[in-house]
């Protein structure tokens, strides 16, 4: 990956198709092209896309689609759009003129009104004999917006609607009217919002034109306001880990019209008209927002793929960009339209073909040095279910970073499976390494039995799981010193393969689908969820297995209407989806506190005792029909901070858990009396197998993965493992 600082206010973008293409250090040059030869052009733009991304050092932001195309492009890093307002930035960058040449300052002004004859750039590869088409948001909206002369055929689904599948999928935000919720989070696939959508059809277009010399616009629309994307997006991040908002209030001495009341925020049904936004409101906001660019990127890596899969990436060079920045609530500001940095600055990405990496994984050790201010390295190996890499870094003072590893599932796009952050300038991140010391790290991975193991200096650090229904594997592995200080070391890190088996996996693991609320959830705060221990203990009985965690903390048994304290998919809003989908064979479920649980102010519990029973029942029935083992758990008792009367009214959620069980006969772990039983020993406390005294620890985590493991063995006979 190539870092370049330099700002984006050039007259004409061609230019800056081409000058990456004179001056690449890449083999072979520009200049040794066969005669006559073309690139074709895959233009993406990407709507109020700050550079929340990976290769731009975001420490959380999960974009691995993006990542990968700056691994083997060219990333500016101070690129800056000509004015932070949807319609005159982007007719600048069509036309490659300022908005004081076009004269084009606000949202109705077309560019043509004032310079009729202009050629945009689509135009210009359209009279060098280029197909040039359009899907998706690349002009501004509405229709007056666009541009006709601009494209060979007519565009598809470029002008934005307010119909169900456009912006939201929800019926209580699907009121025809242009805004409802700010937010929107739906466990649905992909093509139902518009984005998904668009994505299918660029790839329709790809395959009409692959036989053409082609400049293929594909404009995404999240993360524009409303922040809506599919459940699964919005899983990818933990919200109480976001980093928080820094700067949050007004400028000092800042002149009062570089300011504005963020007026297109308060048009959602669900923001304030007068006051700030709270901090419930800005921490759902900011989860909205990165989740909706989680889902664009996984749209431009399924496009990617098909361009790999039509043979065409070779001979296409692949555009990246954004027409402005966003303010998520820095300088008590939402939205954009100022002249700061967080609203100017956008992402810029160009990848060309002949820089694409075809390294293969060294049989010894080999250096790699990852120098400061960005600059990623990849390594790519063979694709392997399981085997283990070692890894050895030295780096001294300011170095930052991260090791990601990424893998492919079938046919779908490389997805980053794990992210290794480091920060040696302050403790930022529990796996920090020492400056002037050389650390061994050590991955190891068994993706038959969902199980990926990262050692440091011989330590077990984390455990996470691969989570997918299909055979995952490993095949790239990327290092990013995103130190930008200019007396920063460079970040030094030692290859070997160690252990490598290639593509070898058996189709007879057993399917266990985890369903509950936090305490089935992964916790950063721990070393591992029951879910996380359980494979490698089934394993080692001989069972090959995958765990799906489908717990979501402050679920319960029911739908959203029934109690919506906490917005998230609840237990019947998601059981097919989450379970059934999966087609398991062994289903674990645990809800109770959340349904059982009385707020301030409330007198009845979130989901009464009666509706629990009945919620319960309904998913019990359901799985005995398609033969699938269900084990039932009672939700854990809780510590001595909460009030008596609380943990009385939470026993009795425990009690309808046993009754069931013994009415359908089917396994049970009463953990309610399993967590009674210990604190009644002499020196023991409920509270010692608690984090907060509601969330199981560590200590008990890893009984309740023995006991399951125990009830699963029982019930299965052993598989042989190769």
């Amino acid at each position: 990956m190539k870092v370049h600082h330099t700002s984006f206010i050039k007259k004409y973008l061609a230019v800056m198709l081409v000058i990456p293409l004179l001056i690449s250090d890449c083999t072979p040059p520009y200049a040794e092209k066969e005669k006559g030869q073309k690139y074709n052009v895959l233009f993406i733009a990407i709507d109020d896309l700050r550079p929340v991304l990976g290769c731009y050092g975001d420490p959380v932001a999960v974009t691995p689609n993006i990542d990968g195309l700056a691994s083997n492009g060219m990333v500016f890093l101070r690129a800056y759009c000509q004015q932070a307002v949807c319609a005159p930035s982007r007719a600048s960058i069509m036309t490659g003129l300022g908005p004081d040449n076009i004269r084009v300052w606000d949202l109705q002004t077309h560019f043509r009104e004032n310079i009729p004859d202009v050629v945009t750039l689509p135009q210009y590869f359209k009279k060098l004999g280029y197909h040039s088409r359009e899907v998706g948001k690349i002009y501004h909206d509405p229709l007056k917006a666009k541009d006709p002369l601009s494209w060979s055929a007519p565009s598809s689904l470029h002008v934005t609607k307010n119909g169900h599948g456009q912006k939201y999928v929800l019926d209580e935000n699907c009121t025809g009217k242009m805004k409802a919720a700010a937010t929107e989070m739906a466990d649905v696939p992909d093509t139902s919002y518009i984005d998904g959508k668009v994505c299918h059809a660029a790839i329709e277009i790809l395959n009409e034109i692959k036989d053409s010399t082609f400049f293929l616009a594909v404009g995404f629309r999240r993360p524009h306001l409303p922040f809506s994307s599919p459940a699964k997006y919005w899983d990818l991040y933990k919200p109480e880990e976001l980093p928080p908002i820094k700067n949050p209030a007004s400028p000092a001495g800042v002149p009062e019209i570089a300011l504005h009341n963020w007026k297109e925020l308060r048009g959602y049904t669900d923001m304030p008209l007068i006051r700030d936004v709270g901090p419930e409101e800005a921490l759902r906001l900011r989860w909205g927002y990165y989740a909706a660019v989680s889902y664009i990127d996984a749209q431009i890596g399924k496009l990617v793929l098909e361009l790999k899969q039509l043979n065409l990436e070779k001979n296409t060079v692949i555009v990246l960009w954004a027409d402005h920045g966003y303010h998520l609530g820095e300088h008590n500001l939402w939205c954009k339209i100022t002249n700061f940095e967080l609203d100017t600055r956008v992402p810029l990405i160009i990848c060309l073909p002949d820089c694409q990496q075809n390294s293969t994984f060294p049989e010894d050790y080999q250096e790699l040095r990852a120098e400061a201010g960005g600059r990623a390295l990849s390594i790519d190996f063979p694709a392997s279910a399981s085997g283990s890499v070692n890894l050895r870094m030295e780096c001294r003072k300011y170095s930052r970073g991260t090791i990601s590893f990424y893998g492919q599932s079938g046919s779908d796009s490389i997805a980053m499976v794990f992210n290794y952050p480091f920060d040696l300038r302050r403790q930022y991140y529990p796996n920090v390494l020492i400056p002037g010391k050389e650390h061994d790290l050590k991955l190891k991975w068994d993706l038959l039995n969902a199980r990926l193991q990262v050692f440091l200096d011989s330590s077990l650090q984390t455990i996470r799981l691969a989570e997918t229904d299909k055979i995952l594997t490993i095949n790239r592995i990327t290092i990013k010193n995103m130190s930008n200080r200019p007396d920063s070391s460079s970040l030094n890190i030692l290859f070997t393969r160690s252990d490598i088996v290639g593509n070898k996996f058996s189709d007879e693991r057993i399917r266990i689908v985890a369903f509950g609320n936090s305490t089935t959830a992964f916790r950063s705060s721990i070393t591992g969820v029951y879910t996380q221990r359980l494979p490698d203990m089934l394993f080692k009985a001989g069972i090959a297995n995958i765990v799906f965690n489908e717990g979501i903390p402050g679920s319960h048994t029911g739908h959203l209407s029934d109690n919506h304290r906490h917005n998230v998919t609840h237990g019947l809003d998601r059981f097919e989806s989450s379970v059934l989908s999966k087609d398991p064979d062994v289903v674990i479920i645990c809800f109770g506190l959340n349904d059982s649980w009385i707020d301030e102010g409330q007198i009845n519990p979130r989901i009464s005792l009666e509706n629990y029973q009945e919620n319960l029942s309904y998913m019990i029935r359901v799985l005995k029909e398609n033969n699938i083992l269900t084990i039932l758990m009672t939700p854990n008792a809780i510590g001595d901070k909460y009030e008596e009367w609380r943990y009385e009214k939470t026993s009795r959620y425990s009690g309808i858990v046993c009754s069931l069980a013994q009415k359908e006969k089917i396994p049970l772990i009463d953990q309610w009396k399993l967590f009674e039983e210990y604190g009644s020993d002499e020196g023991q406390e409920i509270d010692d197998l608690l984090l907060d005294g509601m969330h199981p620890n560590d200590m008990w985590h890893e009984q309740l993965s023995v006991i399951l493991s125990n009830i699963i063995v029982e019930h299965y006979k052993k598989i042989p493992h190769d």
